[in-house]
C-alpha cells in the first residue's frame, strides 16, 4: 500500500498516483499528494491546464483516470 494513503495515517484527504484526463489529453499524470484538514492550498496554472477538473476529482464528483483519491483512509468511493 501507498504511504500516502496508509489508513493509519493523519486524517485528510489524499491523492496516490493521481491521473486527470480531458479526452485524450493527459493533463495531470500520477500526482502524489496528501492535504491536512485545515491546510489551506493554491492550485495555480493558464486556462484549460486542468486545475477545475482536477478540484472535481479530488471532491469525488468525476472519476479519476487512474491512481485514487482516499478521505481518512477510506476510498472516496465509499462516502
Amino acid at each position: 500500500m501507498n504511504a500516502a494513503l496508509d489508513s493509519t495515517a493523519v486524517p485528510g484527504l489524499a491523492a496516490a498516483r493521481l491521473t486527470v484526463r480531458a479526452g485524450a489529453r493527459e493533463l495531470v499524470r500520477e500526482l502524489t499528494v496528501r492535504f491536512a484538514p485545515g491546510e489551506v492550498v493554491a492550485i495555480l496554472g493558464r486556462n484549460g491546464s486542468g486545475k477545475t477538473l482536477t478540484l472535481h476529482t479530488l471532491a469525488g464528483l468525476r472519476h479519476a483516470d487512474g491512481g485514487e483519491v482516499r478521505l481518512d483512509g477510506a476510498p472516496l468511493g465509499e462516502f
